[in-house]
């Protein structure tokens, strides 16, 4: 259920005063909204999503490096090559789209596995929106939840029931990768100020 909040939001704005851009970053999957369109930026979808011709959505795919069996330099590069890849797409979007301001969602303070990649991509998509001058906001992952929600430890299934209550187009094709859309799409309506 989307939170009253975001609803009055939604209803009485229209987050028409800025054009945000929500973007939730990842490795393997980040999804982006803005202004009815979502941008489903990734590698190694499998063969459903590539195919899918959804309305509203743009799927860029990408070769990625494995760090896998590497070690030191080697394995540094290859996420650092994955990284720059990710920003160099965004960046594109950023210089095509010119985005008002853009959220961005910050890393889970339990993320595991690649927090140092996740950490990078993260300041590396902030620092190309400082350099554009695109107003750029770091958003917790439960302020998200709570936005949208009404609840900061909303779960995946209660972001993706929430998104579907205001989204009336049909995504099962993307199957797990909705998720990062629907988050993508609740920071877009994230109400942004400096003290946030």
């Amino acid at each position: 259920m989307i939170s009253l909040y975001t609803l009055i939001i939604v209803i009485i704005w229209g987050n028409t005063m800025y054009k945000t851009m929500g973007i939730d970053p990842s490795m393997r999957s980040t999804g982006v909204y803005y202004d009815g369109r979502y941008y489903l930026i990734g590698c190694a979808f499998a063969r459903k999503v590539m195919a899918a011709n959804l309305d509203g959505v743009t799927i860029l795919s990408y070769e990625y490096t494995s760090a896998e069996n590497k070690s030191g330099i080697d394995k540094e590069w290859a996420k650092t090559q994955n990284i720059m890849t990710i920003v160099r797409i965004i960046n594109n979007l950023l210089d095509n789209i010119r985005p008002d301001r853009v959220c961005v969602e910050a890393i889970a303070m339990r993320a595991g596995g690649m927090v140092d990649v996740l950490a990078g991509l993260n300041y590396a998509i902030r620092m190309s929106c400082i350099d554009r001058m695109i107003p750029v906001y770091a958003v917790s992952p439960s302020a998200n939840k709570k936005n949208f929600t009404g609840r900061g430890n909303a779960t995946k299934g209660m972001m993706l029931e929430a998104w579907r209550g205001v989204e009336s187009r049909d995504f099962s094709a993307l199957g797990k990768h909705c998720d990062d859309m629907a988050d993508a799409y609740a920071l877009s309506l994230m109400p942004l100020s400096d003290d946030v």
